[in-house]
Formats: C-alpha cells, structure tokens, sequence
C-alpha cells in the first residue's frame, strides 16, 4: 500500500479518534502533521508525496480545534482563530508548489453557471437541517449580531472549507488519481462530522462533498460552491433553527 494512501487512511481514523479520546487524537494530529511534512520534504520531486502536506491540512484543523480552549466566550473568535492559521497555511503551500489561485477554483466564472450551484445550498442545507437537527451555531440578538454571524459563516466556515477540499485539496488528489479524487475527497470530508455521532448526517455529508467536488470538476471553480456552503451553514446553524424552533 502506497505512504500517500496510509497518510489518507490515518487521517480518517484520526477524526474517528477525536469523537472518543480527543488527548490522543491531538497528539495523533500533531505526529500526522509532523510526519506528513518530513517525508514530503525529503521527497520534492515525487508527485505521489507532494499531496501530504496539504493531506496534514485535515489534522491540522483538528488539533486547532482541539487546542482552542472552549472557555472562549465569543463563538465567532473560536471560528476565527480556526479559519486563519487554515488559510496561511493553505497560502504558504500555494507559494512553495507555485499552483495560482485560478487552479484551485478562485477564477472568475460566468455567474449563469455559478448562481445555479450556489443555490443548491438552501435546499441541501434544509435536509441537513431535518437530518440532523442541530442547535443553533452563535446566539442571534440583534440585527449586527446577524451580519456578524454571516460574516463569519461565510469567512471562517464556507471559504476556508471550499478553499481547503474543493480547492486545493482536489486538485492536489487529482495528481494522484484523477478518476476516483473526488470519491477520497467526500470520504475525507465526511470524516469531518462524525463528531455529530449521526451515521445518517455523515452519509449525507459525503453526498453533499461529492456533489459539491463534481461542480468544481465541472466548471474549474468554487466561488458558487462557498455561497452554495454558506448557505448550506448558515441555514443550517442560523436560519432554519430559528424559523422552525
């Protein structure tokens, strides 16, 4: 079995990890991280290694998210202080593989092919709603507390989720395998929420990350898919919450 494929797999059952021992799974996370950068240091000129450091991206949200105590008070911090270490990260892998934004999906797109993708989620971010029904993401008091929880659904959440899977993600498992990358990928996103202890929930999440990696595949962007993610969320953990509560 090939290290790329053992470094995929060991991510997976790290995000199994977190639900039940999360010490472990950040110490897991950490030896990931460390690991994955080494061997694709000592290995530059493989393609089939270049993938791992944006691989430890996955452990690496993990052990921010563990790290982070949950004593913080303001939700939108605890997001924040998530978000931004994600995308440097992403930014310095652009930087050192010389990939352009273009060719991780952040082009302009023709807005007929774009807005079409980026309603699809209102109605997937309803059924994950009815799925799931999830307790509500920031408290809402107040017309500036709700353009402040948006902002940070659409910054921290939808962005930093698009950017990191349907971005560089897929087109870095692309080099690997071009034909079933977007099969790894809603796997690896699935993986992200089985912390919502909802085998259902995570069943649908991989549908949704799969459907939202063909767009990309389809159209060489992701601005409609982080709108059609920021509606997924924001329905989700605002909106519906609050219209049907």
């Amino acid at each position: 079995m090939h290290l790329t494929v053992v470094f995929y797999l060991f991510a997976l059952i790290n995000e199994y990890l977190a639900i039940y021992n999360p010490f472990y799974s950040a110490v897991a996370s950490a030896v990931i991280i460390f690991l994955g950068l080494n061997i694709a240091a000592f290995n530059a000129n493989n393609a089939l290694y270049r993938i791992l450091p944006a691989l430890a991206l996955v452990p690496f949200v993990r052990l921010l998210s563990l790290a982070l105590p949950l004593t913080i008070s303001v939700t939108q911090v605890w997001y924040l202080l998530v978000s931004v270490p994600v995308l440097v990260a992403i930014f310095f892998i652009l930087r050192t593989r010389e990939i352009p934004l273009a060719e991780i999906g952040l082009r302009r797109s023709p807005w007929m092919t774009q807005l079409p993708i980026a309603l699809t989620g209102l109605p997937l971010g309803f059924i994950g709603y009815l799925i799931l029904h999830p307790q509500p993401l920031f408290s809402s008091h107040g017309p500036l507390m709700w353009a402040a929880n948006l902002l940070t659904v659409l910054f921290c959440v939808a962005l930093t989720e698009e950017v990191l899977f349907r971005g560089i993600l897929l087109r870095l498992l692309s080099e690997v395998n071009v034909k079933f990358s977007g099969l790894w990928l809603a796997i690896l996103y699935a993986s992200l929420h089985w912390g919502s202890k909802s085998p259902a929930y995570v069943v649908y999440m991989g549908i949704v990350g799969w459907l939202f990696a063909r767009f990309a595949r389809h159209t060489h962007s992701i601005l409609g898919i982080i709108i059609a993610n920021f509606f997924f969320v924001a329905g989700m953990g605002l909106i519906w919450p609050a219209l049907l509560r």
